[in-house]
């Protein structure tokens, strides 16, 4: 498979390449995904596209953003998986955004920012053009902002490496000088909690990153996609696909944006 183009979801998380190989085939080769989404995804996109909201002269963000996270989650509410208790994912997630209005800054910076970076050569390998859209950007201070939804705060300071690291290098590439990073948690349990903290991304884990990069892409250009089963394959949006080769529970994805 050529790849015209990478970015952390194809590389660095969950549900790509970095998560396992026959996911990544699934969703980026044979363009599928499921017909219902999970609780949690609807959750999280619901609050992604609540907290990306222009906010209109005169008025207050909390509102803005509590009104554009319902109108997102009601036009996905009937393909969110019906077990699911949607009602009171409604509620909670309306609950994250009011705490998000409370704790982040006033000034944000731009949201969905898009960083592209040329074609480069790592370790050997062409690397096509990165393209990555950043929860927030201030190109004033060189400042990233980035959202997490979970169930819980996630302590581990290297579990989001990978796509704030790729982050990083890109716009030090575009820059010259590598950003401040923030990373924003809010849980959706029981009680809703907001974390946000600074991210440092060195030289050796840049290089880590550099190794990793080159090594997928090879990889996956070279169609080399093993399954990869562990605990979480019961989760996987794909696992009747993967296990039963039952494709009547996926369609085929929209086009990607640009």
């Amino acid at each position: 498979m050529k790849m015209n183009y990478i970015s952390h979801s194809r590389l660095s998380s969950y549900s790509s390449f970095y998560g396992c190989p026959r996911k990544f085939e699934f969703s980026y080769v044979q363009n599928l995904t499921r017909i219902t989404m999970s609780g949690s995804l609807g959750l999280g996109g619901a609050t992604h596209h609540a907290i990306g909201s222009m906010i209109p002269e005169g008025e207050e963000r909390g509102t803005v953003w509590a009104e554009a996270f319902t109108d997102y989650f009601e036009s996905v509410f009937e393909r969110i998986d019906p077990e699911a208790d949607r009602p009171a994912l409604k509620a909670k997630g309306l609950e994250m955004v009011a705490a998000l209005d409370e704790e982040l800054p006033a000034d944000l910076g731009e949201a969905e920012y898009k960083i592209e970076t040329p074609p480069t050569v790592i370790n050997g390998v062409e690397i096509p053009p990165f393209v990555g859209y950043a929860d927030y950007y201030n190109p004033t201070d060189h400042h990233l902002i980035e959202l997490k939804t979970s169930g819980r705060i996630n302590s581990n300071p290297y579990s989001h490496l990978p796509q704030l690291g790729l982050y990083s290098i890109a716009l030090e590439t575009l820059t010259t000088e590598a950003p401040t990073v923030d990373l924003v948690q809010v849980t959706s349990a029981k009680t809703v909690r907001v974390l946000s903290e600074p991210v440092t991304i060195d030289a050796e884990q840049k290089e880590w990153l550099k190794r990793y990069v080159s090594n997928t892409v090879a990889a996956i250009e070279a169609d080399h996609f093993p399954e990869r089963i562990t605990p979480n394959c019961r989760f996987c949006d794909f696992r009747e696909a993967c296990q039963f080769a039952d494709f009547s529970k996926l369609r085929e994805k929209g086009p990607p944006r640009s």
